[in-house]
């Protein structure tokens, strides 16, 4: 017996992963982060290099549900403190990220439209638009204004029409504002199905927001220092609502001072933060959206700076998840929030692919040895350009996905009753299942093999079956194997028998259950290939014409193919061959000349 081991192997991500000698597991957490806190259950956080449990000032408390609508989150009703050991890393560049929701809810919904006096009316005439409270449609509306109409008669019709749903007021430029008649509920009006749009008249209208916002200003997010600002990154909630940024070089001096822009918000909801910085800019994203781009001109450097995250008292604070700082700069671009926590494991099923190479004999492949993970592993294996998976009692082509994968245990029991070709390559994927928490790993994959054992005889055609082939009409071929004669119709597995592909023929053929046949394959240059399912001289196995309806030409030749298996010691002189005479003359007729069958 000799036990073969795998070549190379490749990865779907190989940041996922760690290697070491013949182990591949699945990495815990990534190499740049920093710091992790999601407070479900504790202040502690998930992952810190020095000490994880902060200093708590004041009465923060853990809340019950989070941001992803399952666990905890933290209630900063004071604050908590992460020591500087393990910021340490966290210099030139970062991505600090979290989940921020207010404690307090203080103002309406409001929007505004975009030019303070309406386009010139010149004609009296209706102008509509529609209503939504919450989300929710409220209805269609009307504004009859006369011919020249000013902007105080738009405001006077507007009030009119949707006093009982709205407050129209005049805001501070002196456009006219709608509010919501409930604190924290966003009011938005969009443009009718028909008529005039009284959004067009008045030049358009600014997204809805709710600028709720705490009754002082609250530095509610901080990486600073113990004493003075060397290195300090301070985000501030104003009282207008505004999310303020301030960053600070190596020697104290402030080098970032800027205004981030309204954050809408209430207390219901969470939105994501994140603040990815280096040596040249700074980008702050809410919820996924850019929603500033500033240059910052300095480089952090010998960074000894505390993590704070505060709040001031029970009615001026913030709700904050999932705390993700990271020594690399994070997003440049619009991106999409996750909707799970970061989890030490990675949870999205990557896999390695590991190589063997060819060589493997039908005949000589014994057994397959594995040393894998409890669970979550997960195999499909590849000879030439065809996946296999073991499904109902049998090796099935695979799309190569993890849907179509095998379990290790139903892998590794049946991996010998595969149908192996020399001249091929081999590979296995193997697909690594983790909830997050559960390490998955694979210690070896081995195969067994048996050097000098008899062969199988095996057949390929030269039809080319790199597309779809027309087997409606005819659709059947004779397959005879040493056990006895089947008729296969190679469109049964067929979606479309007019459009059958190489695929769909293998598994038509495998679902015959042809006696002696081991199993329909190809070659990796899209042709079919038959293996018997004995071995040594005995075995044999061929394809002919079908006695009506015959497919011979379109999916093989227009001959047919025979072989017979091969023994592993040289056939002396006196075998006998004259069955396989019998079934050359029975398919070619008596010879012409004489001839002579010999090995």
């Amino acid at each position: 017996m000799i036990k073969e081991t795998f070549r190379r192997i490749e990865y779907s991500d190989e940041s996922k992963f760690l290697k070491a000698e013949d182990r591949v597991e699945l990495r815990e957490y990534s190499d740049d982060l920093v710091f992790l806190a999601n407070y479900n259950g504790t202040f502690d956080a998930q992952f810190a290099s020095g000490d994880n449990t902060p200093t708590i000032t004041g009465n923060p408390l853990i809340g019950d549900f989070d941001s992803f609508g399952s666990t905890q989150h933290a209630d900063l009703q004071g604050s908590l403190t992460y020591g500087y050991e393990t910021f340490k890393s966290l210099g030139a560049e970062g991505q600090i990220s979290f989940r921020l929701s207010p404690g307090f809810d203080n103002d309406f919904g409001e929007q505004t439209f975009i030019n303070e006096d309406p386009s010139a009316v010149l004609a009296d005439d209706d102008y509509n638009f529609k209503l939504y409270l919450d989300n929710i449609f409220i209805g269609d509306f009307t504004v009859s204004l006369l011919t020249g109409a000013t902007k105080v008669d738009v405001y006077n019709a507007l009030a009119t029409e949707i006093a009982i749903h709205s407050n129209v007021v005049y805001a501070a430029d002196n456009r006219i504002q709608m509010l919501s008649l409930v604190i924290g509920q966003p009011i938005e009006i969009k443009e009718p199905d028909a008529g005039l749009s009284l959004i067009t008249l008045m030049g358009g209208v600014e997204d809805p927001t709710i600028p709720n916002a705490p009754s002082v200003d609250i530095d509610f997010f901080n990486i600073i220092p113990s004493t003075g600002f060397n290195n300090a990154i301070i985000l501030t909630h104003d009282t207008n609502s505004h999310i303020l940024i301030k960053m600070y070089d190596s020697a104290g001096v402030l080098k970032v001072d800027e205004d981030a822009g309204v954050w809408s918000n209430t207390s219901i909801y969470y939105q994501e933060f994140e603040l990815s910085f280096n040596s040249g800019i700074g980008q702050f994203f809410i919820g996924g959206k850019l929603q500033h781009v500033f240059i910052t001109g300095f480089t952090r450097a010998n960074a000894l700076t505390d993590l704070v995250v505060l709040g001031i008292d029970a009615t001026d604070y913030h709700k904050i998840d999932e705390i993700i700082i990271k020594n690399l700069f994070g997003n440049n671009a619009d991106y999409t929030p996750t909707t799970v926590q970061l989890t030490p494991y990675y949870s999205e099923i990557p896999f390695v692919d590991v190589f063997f190479g060819d060589g493997f004999k039908e005949s000589e492949v014994k057994d397959l040895m594995l040393t894998v993970s409890d669970a979550g592993t997960h195999f499909v294996v590849k000879i030439a350009n065809t996946w296999y998976y073991y499904f109902s009692g049998a090796w099935r082509t695979s799309d190569g996905t993890y849907s179509q994968s095998t379990t290790a245990d139903v892998f590794e029991t049946n991996f010998a009753d595969l149908f192996f070709n020399e001249n091929y390559d081999l590979d296995i994927r193997i697909y690594f299942d983790s909830n997050g928490y559960n390490n998955v790993w694979v210690d070896e994959i081995s195969i067994i093999i048996e050097k000098g054992t008899s062969s199988s005889a095996s057949i390929t055609g030269t039809v080319v079956l790199d597309g779809t082939v027309d087997l409606s009409t005819l659709n059947s071929v004779e397959i005879v194997t040493e056990v006895g004669t089947t008729i296969v119709d190679v469109s049964s597995a067929a979606l479309d028998p007019a459009a059958v592909t190489l695929a769909e023929i293998k598994q038509a053929i495998d679902d015959a259950n042809v006696p002696g046949l081991a199993h329909a394959t190809d070659d990796g240059n899209e042709h079919l290939v038959l293996i018997s399912a004995g071995t040594g001289s005995n075995s044999f196995i061929s394809i002919d014409h079908a006695p009506s309806e015959s497919a011979l030409d379109l999916i093989w030749d227009d001959e047919g193919s025979m072989d017979t298996g091969e023994d592993d010691e040289v056939i002396d002189k006196d075998s006998d061959f004259s069955e396989l005479y019998r079934f050359v003359r029975s398919k070619l007729g008596a010879p012409l000349v004489p001839v002579e069958l010999t090995d």
